[in-house]
């Protein structure tokens, strides 16, 4: 039977919210199917080897929906100044879904076969840290950011997304949106050290 895009979209849609609300242990085929008002079985028309296979295709879409934006963002700001590039990063973070991406998959990694946990990191890597560690390795070249592992800046900027992510939507903080985007970089970049305005120095 084929069945269309548009119903094995909202399918996707919905596993991806209830995976990133409960984790992937905590979720059901049978959860999964109530929630969409629909048979159990009708589910493995779209995944025939069952929940790992769901969670394994609804992470790779939402890996590469984030390593499409941040490519178009990364050439998009390609002549401007690294404060500038990595701004709009964040906005661009920030506009969609929240991440939580690296968390749900570093809690769920252990439930999946080694196959697919050892493909999930990899792509992971190539989708989200990869393209930013580039980044940051061109600043360093132009001599706008000391010399430090790329991956590591990568690892550091994608951690302070979660965290405004989840600030902002657990209600924890109510700061505008602009500002703490604009804090964030201001931290990445400057640290937390009061700089004298003289001579520029901590």
């Amino acid at each position: 039977m084929q069945v269309s895009t548009a119903a094995k979209e909202r399918v996707f849609d919905r596993a991806e919210r209830l995976f990133n609300a409960r984790g992937y242990t905590a979720v059901s085929m049978r959860d999964i199917a109530d929630s969409l008002a629909m048979r159990q079985a009708s589910l493995y028309y779209h995944v025939p080897e069952g929940k790992e296979q769901l969670y394994v295709e609804v992470a790779m879409r939402n890996l590469h929906r984030h390593e499409a934006g941040i490519g178009e963002v990364i050439a998009s700001t390609e002549a401007k100044s690294v404060e500038v590039r990595l701004r709009a990063l964040a906005e661009w973070f920030l506009d969609n879904a929240p991440l939580r991406l690296l968390s749900t998959l570093e809690t769920d990694m252990a439930a999946l076969s080694t196959e697919h946990a050892q493909f999930l990191t990899k792509l992971a890597y190539q989708a989200l840290f990869a393209p930013i560690a580039a980044l940051c390795a061109e600043a360093q070249e132009r001599g706008e950011i000391r010399a430090m592992n790329p991956a590591q800046l990568a690892g550091y900027f994608l951690s302070l997304m979660d965290g405004i992510s989840y600030s902002s939507t657990s209600g924890l903080v109510d700061t505008a949106m602009d500002v703490l985007v604009g804090d964030a970089v201001d931290v990445l970049l400057n640290g937390l050290r009061e700089i004298n305005t003289e001579n520029g120095k901590f």
